[in-house]
């Protein structure tokens, strides 16, 4: 009996057909049919949707390519309306396909998810196959998720997403970003490099109508801000003018007349070829004297895998993650997008390079290769055991912190936990909006699929449906409803920081505590050696802490120290990915401060830019924000340095590449006392050595894995010795990734489980039952009664 593989086919019906990432995911079920046994085992039938257009045409084309032994089938799907939603149309397609589709166990492969204009989604009873072409609009929500609506149609199939079996992208780079950014296990994702389009059969002598006889350099891009045309185009303008104009630069793809306009005031040396036919574009690949792409990021890059195929000469592109996958170094010459002045210099630099003729990676993206790992990911997918997501899981569990849309990376990372979270339970979000009031909200996904409500939802009737309730705490306003809540419904602590004295000065001086009530928890600390968790740790089911120093704090302020229910579990990190770190060595200052003359940060890095022993290290500061007007002649001096690169209000996408880019992080803080920093940890997953303080929950991480001081004046002296040892360098960088890489989330998800299983318990009494529980420690404390819906 063969094996059955549907294919969503409703995105070759849309007019995505003749773009390039459903060209990608065509060419992908290509590679796959190619494969000589694979039709002699499997039976494979497309399913279409007749209320959309092309249903004939697209059906007919497919079985010219792929052959008459491909089935069809087409279902009433709906497709998207004004003002419909997408959970009620989901659920409705939902419910077409497991009626007309007899796929119970067999594989449902989505090769498109984002098309606007279709509402693709998995049959009930299938193992659901999702091939992933990037986060792009994720990555750039502020130019792609601007509005709600665009938020909307973007997040609301992201349900899809997190209930596929497995998950196959079309690069590595993408995989780490589903991983990194979505949290997304990484057993659940597998890479199947993109094939390019095969133009083997289109004639190449088919020249466009340039009108010049003039030196073509090709620039294939489209009209998107991440194309990255404008410091293209300057650049080019500014190397053309040294060569006397002997180039022209020819622009491929649709744009539109005023972006055409704007642009064409950098140069008068451009040529706008539109959307040109393949015959046109391979002559333009063939003929080309230069290849320039300088995308800001890309998920695959077929232009750059369309170039090498056609064996162009000479390509100088960005220094993207994703391009380096694809070919090496010096085959082609990488330059810094956001720097143009780079891109001149390599173009100065390809000019004069002698022409290419093989491109060794070339070899991993042909159709024979693509087929083999697909087949295997669909192998595999038919002795795995059906998952049957629909099934109700226990126990039911509520979530409690900062709104991961802010700037609260105690939100950012709650939400990092939800893939593995919803596995294992189910799982309502209750969010502090008060983590919005300090910028601009992030897009989220978690609203589209997750329950979520405002923390003030959180009364004793939806306390009461919960199995347990988790909440996370940290040290600042953005948990003030959290910590109310916890006092009043007792759950189970997430404890990010043990020292809550700036949260409790913030609940007095708003009124939500008397100050008597703060009095009380200030001479707790006193006594329990440990800053305002007293009344919170005595409240509670049970505690989650992240180092041995912060259990220890909990246990201290423990009235009754005797079986509690206190986990210390080491922070998790999504994995880091690909490292490709740049020549020059580079140092970066973590939450650098505004620049005083007597600050000392700035007195180590005035230091090391005036020594020569790092005349040839770049220096990045992070979390910088200054009035340059205001600097003194000396700071000036230091800032205006070509090596010195200021990088502040960074997108999540720009900071984790600047961060990536490290050799050296400098993450010490004199006042600091080892509290987790998830700064640190992602840092070390892409093998930064950071240079910390030997303190707290510092001191739990290994020495082979990061460098420890214990004074500040210690600092430069390490990293001068960094510099003249990168041998040292680089072990450290191997022994950072391994360690990370253990710290999974699902391990941390599994913790909590076996937390709530536990037959050991706090105290667990809502503290406003409490009345001298107290008195054990000290006839003089007693802690104030609790008001039930508010604190006093």
């Amino acid at each position: 009996m063969k094996k059955q593989l549907y294919v969503d086919a409703q995105v070759f019906q849309s007019e995505a057909w003749d773009r390039g990432a459903a060209k990608l995911a065509f060419s992908f079920i290509e590679s796959l049919v190619a494969k000589p046994t694979f039709l002699k085992q499997w039976e494979v039938t497309f399913v279409f949707n007749n209320k959309l257009p092309n249903l004939d045409l697209r059906q007919d084309q497919v079985a010219k390519i792929l052959g008459t032994a491909i089935q069809f089938v087409s279902c009433p799907l709906v497709t998207p309306a004004p003002g419909g939603t997408y959970a009620k149309a989901a659920a409705e397609n939902r419910s077409i396909l497991d009626k007309n589709l007899a796929c119970t166990g067999a594989i449902y492969f989505m090769p498109w998810l984002f098309e606007h204009s279709i509402y693709p989604v998995f049959p009930t009873n299938s193992k659901k196959v999702l091939l992933f072409h990037d986060l792009i609009p994720y990555l750039f929500a502020d130019a792609y998720l601007r509005t709600e609506e665009q938020q909307n149609i973007y997040f609301e199939r992201f349900s899809e997403l997190f209930i596929c079996d497995e998950i196959v992208t079309n690069s590595e780079t993408t995989r780490d970003d589903l991983i990194k950014y979505l949290g997304v296990n990484p057993e659940r994702v597998t890479t199947v490099f993109g094939s390019g389009v095969d133009r083997s059969a289109v004639d190449p002598k088919m020249p466009p109508k340039l009108n010049e006889d003039r030196h073509i350099i090709l620039l294939p891009s489209g009209d998107d801000f991440r194309k990255n045309n404008q410091r293209c185009i300057e650049a080019f303008s500014a190397f053309n003018a040294q060569n006397n104009h002997k180039y022209i630069l020819a622009v491929t793809s649709f744009f539109s007349e005023g972006t055409k306009e704007q642009l064409s005031k950098l140069s008068q040396d451009v040529v706008f070829l539109g959307s040109i036919s393949d015959a046109e574009l391979r002559w333009l690949y063939q003929e080309a004297e230069i290849i320039l792409f300088g995308p800001l990021y890309e998920g695959l890059g077929m232009p750059l895998l369309e170039a090498i195929t056609e064996k162009s000469k000479r390509i100088a592109c960005s220094n993207i993650h994703v391009f380096k996958e694809i070919v090496d170094e010096p085959y082609v010459t990488y330059f810094d997008p956001y720097d143009t002045a780079s891109i001149i210099k390599a173009l100065v630099a390809v000019a004069d390079q002698r022409p290419m003729k093989q491109y060794p990676k070339l070899a991993n993206f042909d159709k024979a290769s693509s087929g083999a790992r697909l087949l295997d990911v669909m192998d595999k997918m038919t002795v795995e055991k059906l998952k049957n997501r629909d099934i109700i899981k226990t126990p039911r569990i509520a979530i409690v912190g900062p709104d991961p849309r802010g700037y609260s990376s105690i939100g950012k990372f709650i939400q990092t936990l939800y893939p593995e979270l919803a596995n294992q339970f189910q799982c309502d979000f209750y969010f502090e909006l008060s983590a919005l009031t300090k910028g601009t909200p992030k897009p989220s996904y978690l609203p589209y699929c997750a329950n979520w409500y405002p923390v003030e939802a959180l009364n004793a009737e939806a306390y009461a449906s919960y199995d347990a309730v988790w909440y996370h705490l940290g040290n600042s306003d953005y948990h003030i409803e959290t910590i109310k809540r916890a006092l009043l419904y007792p759950g189970y602590l997430v404890l990010h920081d043990t020292r809550l004295r700036g949260l409790f000065d913030q609940l007095v001086q708003r009124g939500h505590i008397s100050v008597d009530r703060y009095n009380t928890e200030t001479r707790f600390a006193m006594l329990r050696e440990a800053e305002f968790i007293t009344s919170l740790v005595n409240s509670a089911k049970g505690v989650l802490v992240h180092s041995s120093d912060a259990k220890q704090k909990v246990i201290y302020s423990s009235i009754n120290n005797t079986n509690k229910n206190v986990t210390k579990l080491h922070l998790p990190i999504t994995q880091g990915g690909q490292v490709f770190k740049p020549a020059e060595l580079t140092i970066g200052f973590g939450g650098f401060a505004t620049p005083r003359a007597d600050d000392e940060s700035y007195k180590m890095l005035e230091k090391m830019v005036g020594n020569p022993r790092f005349k040839s290290c770049r220096f990045e500061l992070f979390g910088f924000n200054y009035d340059y007007d205001q600097l003194s002649a000396a700071m000036q001096k230091v800032f205006d340095d070509p090596r010195v690169r200021i990088t502040t209000n960074l997108t999540d996408l720009q900071f984790q590449t600047k961060l990536s880019q490290l050799h050296l992080l400098i993450n010490f803080r004199p006042n600091y006392f080892g509290e987790t920093s998830l700064l640190t940890l992602e840092a070390m997953r892409y093998g930064v050595c950071v240079v910390l303080r030997d303190v707290g929950w510092f001191h739990e991480i290994p020495t082979s894995a990061a460098c420890k001081v214990t004074q500040q004046p210690e600092v430069f002296d390490a990293v001068a010795a960094f510099v003249s040892d990168r041998e040292s360098l680089d072990q450290i960088k191997k022994a950072a990734i391994e360690y990370t890489a253990g710290l999974t989330v699902s391990a941390y998800v599994q913790a909590m489980r076996d937390m709530m299983n536990a037959e050991s318990r706090l105290t667990a009494m809502p503290v406003d039952y409490v009345e001298e529980w107290a008195n054990g420690v000290s006839g003089q404390i007693q802690v104030a009664q609790v008001v039930r819906g508010d604190i006093k």
